[in-house]
């Protein structure tokens, strides 16, 4: 077995699934009363998070994403959870392995995709919503 780490690539498009999962993600956020956001720009990639409250500067989120992992069979579905600090010009983030992703293979979702989808995504909220301020480390310059 090797010790090294394995590579990714991605996110990558995923059309018609896209659709499917931005429904999950959509649902999830309007259930839980989440913020939405997809990037496109990012290659399909979703976020949900808390509402931003005034003078905040402590963020808990999900990124919801497709990526190739070598060694898979094919692309699965990340979800992971992430917070941040921004304060001062400054930002504090999660460092690797504090909280890891929920991982699905795309191969195993079917033809009803929603649910698993959904039952990942609130399990990674739930591991975001666990991370605390002290958790975080200060970004590499």
């Amino acid at each position: 077995m090797s010790s090294s780490s394995p590579t990714f690539s991605g996110p990558i498009d995923v059309w018609p699934l896209a659709a499917d999962i931005d429904k999950a993600v959509k649902e999830f956020a309007d259930d839980a009363g989440l913020d939405y956001a997809l990037r496109p720009h990012d290659r399909h990639t979703w976020y949900v998070r808390k509402p931003v409250e005034p003078d905040s500067d402590f963020f808990q989120q999900v990124q919801v994403a497709v990526f190739y992992r070598d060694g898979d069979p094919g692309p699965a579905v990340f979800f992971t959870p992430f917070a941040y600090v921004v304060k001062n010009n400054t930002t504090r983030t999660t460092p690797p392995g504090a909280a890891s992703p929920g991982i699905l293979q795309l191969s195993t979702l079917g033809h009803q995709p929603h649910q698993p989808l959904k039952k990942e995504l609130r399990e990674a909220w739930s591991r975001a919503q666990r991370l605390k301020r002290s958790d975080l480390s200060p970004n590499p310059a």
